[in-house]
């Protein structure tokens, strides 16, 4: 797949929501998902070749051509339409954006929700409840965006709730910085208030091993170093899922990542300084019976770094994760691009991963715009029609 330049991504930005406004979302007993665009529509039919391909043909009624990334993707789908929780509140500290910027991206995503017709709702909550849901709702997802600061209540040297929720069964949503790294009071308006906060060790007790390379310096005392800003080369599953969120300044480290089986569904920066490993701008880390779905950053760093869109991309990205309820799994995946002209039809042709049980097969236009996809728990070469 060519390189999607994420400079580009939302260069429609300002249409971006009315584009959804008229989406139309379906969903069929056989597994298909599907966003329709009318007048913008893209339809599809597709069919195992017999030799271990499938042979996808996408027509277009746009009066414009339009480059399609599709992609058969390893993991599975649940949208079992629980509760996904976001932290909400202006009595905490939001090092990495700003409580306006938490606001918004709540408004976003709801939006965004509703109008892809998802089943995947967001409530709010605060600091001070936040335990206590979680104990309540064991297998919901927490999203935790723009703060970058953990409850010392739920990690810290004396508790390790956050992270026994996440292995039996919860889904946390992290962007904000080294995770772990900063932790609070629920009230404080203070990150890392709390006598000997975690630091780099947060995310050693939270996932189990360094995803995020430690600075060996800093210019500002007690705040993290990451690497290169922005990630410019997507991953195999990148363009298909639709990701557009390209910050990686403390994106995961790709091979300790791969190496405790999670695998990098953003954009890729190179390997940094002082032997830092290149990193990705979204990360899937399985923790036992729960995962975890980790941005490189959000809006800025406490050393000034700022990404560009980031607070619009994370919402775009945070929809379309709670949407889909995709989990990913290791293996092979297959994607490429087609270019559909106008009022016309192209035909793309995929291999099928071997040893595949289980797949998403996706596809998204090249400006991260979901069209449909399919949980295929079926063989895949027994694929009904849409």
């Amino acid at each position: 797949m060519a390189a999607r330049r994420p400079g580009r991504t939302f260069a429609w930005a300002t249409g971006v929501l009315a584009i959804f406004v008229a989406a139309l979302l379906v969903e069929s007993a056989v597994g298909w998902f599907s966003v329709h665009e009318s007048p913008l529509a893209i339809s599809l039919s597709m069919s195992p070749t017999g030799n271990d391909s499938l042979a996808i043909v996408l027509s277009s009624s746009r009066p414009f051509p339009i480059a399609v990334h599709v992609g058969i993707l390893p993991g599975t789908l649940n949208r079992s339409g629980g509760p996904a929780f976001l932290l909400v509140d202006p009595a905490y500290p939001a090092v990495f954006g700003s409580y306006g910027d938490v606001l918004a991206l709540d408004q976003r995503v709801t939006t965004l929700l509703e109008e892809q017709g998802s089943t995947a709702r967001v409530v709010a909550v605060d600091a001070m409840a936040l335990g206590q849901t979680l104990l309540a709702n064991p297998r919901a997802t927490l999203v935790v965006a723009e703060y970058g600061v953990i409850p010392d209540s739920l990690l810290s040297h004396n508790s390790s709730l956050l992270a026994q929720w996440i292995h039996n069964g919860g889904t946390l949503i992290w962007a904000g910085g080294p995770i772990g790294f900063f932790q609070a009071l629920p009230g404080s308006t203070q990150r890392g208030c709390c006598p000997g906060g975690l630091g780099w060790e947060g995310q050693m007790d939270l996932v189990g091993f360094p995803l995020t390379d430690p600075a060996n310096s800093t210019s500002v005392p007690g705040e993290p170093v990451g690497g290169p800003p922005l990630g410019s080369l997507p991953s195999a599953l990148t363009g298909a899922l639709g990701i557009t969120y390209n910050g990686s300044l403390y994106g995961a480290n790709v091979t300790e990542l791969e190496l405790h089986g999670g695998v990098p569904l953003g954009f890729q920066s190179p390997p940094g300084p002082s032997g830092t490993g290149a990193r990705t701008s979204l990360a899937y880390v399985p923790l036992g019976s729960g995962r975890v779905f980790y941005f490189g950053n959000a809006v800025w760093s406490p050393t000034g770094q700022y990404t560009p869109l980031g607070g619009l991309s994370l919402s775009v990205d945070i929809a379309q994760l709670l949407t889909l309820g995709y989990t990913p799994s290791t293996g092979a995946a297959a994607e490429a691009t087609v270019d559909v002209p106008p009022d016309g039809a192209a035909t793309l042709y995929l291999p099928i991963p071997p040893g595949t049980p289980s797949a998403l097969i996706a596809a998204c236009t090249a400006e991260g715009i979901p069209l449909w996809s399919y949980d295929a728990n079926l063989p895949l070469n027994e694929i009904p029609p849409p």
